[in-house]
Formats: C-alpha cells, sequence, structure tokens
C-alpha cells in the first residue's frame, strides 16, 4: 500500500512529465528546413510569396524647411498601370463619343 505522501508526490511527479510533453509539442521542429552554405536557415517558402505579392508603392520624402531631420512622405495618388489604364478607359470613351 501507498500512504497519501507517497500519492501526492507520484500525482506531482506525474504532473510534471505531462508538463514537459505539452512543453516539447510547442516547439518549433526546424529539422527539415533548407540551410545556405554557412548554416543559415533559408527563407520558407510561404514567407518568400508574402514578400513578393505586396506591390512596391512609390514615395518621395520632402525635407520640411526650417527643420532639422524632418520629412514628409508623399506618395503618388496612381502608380504607372493605374494611369495607363485609366488613360485606355479616356480614350475609349472619347471614341464612343465620337462615333
Amino acid at each position: 500500500m501507498m500512504s497519501m505522501n507517497e500519492r501526492q508526490r507520484l500525482i506531482k511527479i506525474l504532473e510534471l512529465l505531462n508538463e514537459a510533453e505539452e512543453i516539447e509539442q510547442r516547439k518549433i521542429d526546424v529539422s527539415n528546413r533548407l540551410r545556405d552554405q554557412q548554416g543559415r536557415f533559408l527563407p520558407s517558402q510561404s514567407e518568400s510569396k508574402t514578400k513578393e505579392e505586396l506591390p512596391s508603392r512609390s514615395i518621395k520624402l520632402v525635407k520640411v524647411k526650417g527643420s532639422y531631420g524632418t520629412y514628409v512622405v508623399k506618395e503618388q495618388w496612381l502608380n504607372e498601370e493605374e494611369k495607363g489604364r485609366l488613360m485606355a478607359l479616356g480614350v475609349i470613351i472619347l471614341l464612343a463619343i465620337i462615333f
């Protein structure tokens, strides 16, 4: 038979083992990730896809007169692709009105 003290110790040991298993399950497995020649991790495919999908913005920094190190960010309203589409639509509408 087990005494109450031994039973409580056993319960504590089992709880610690369960916590250790949960911590091991939370760890990320990186054993099969690709590495470069120096051993650094290469970017995963999901990270590179998100970077490629984002369109690049064209911004212009304008220095604020009378200040030290202060700039204003100005973004273009339309990028080149949108300007081209808008011009093509304008030409089509103009031709439709003429004919």
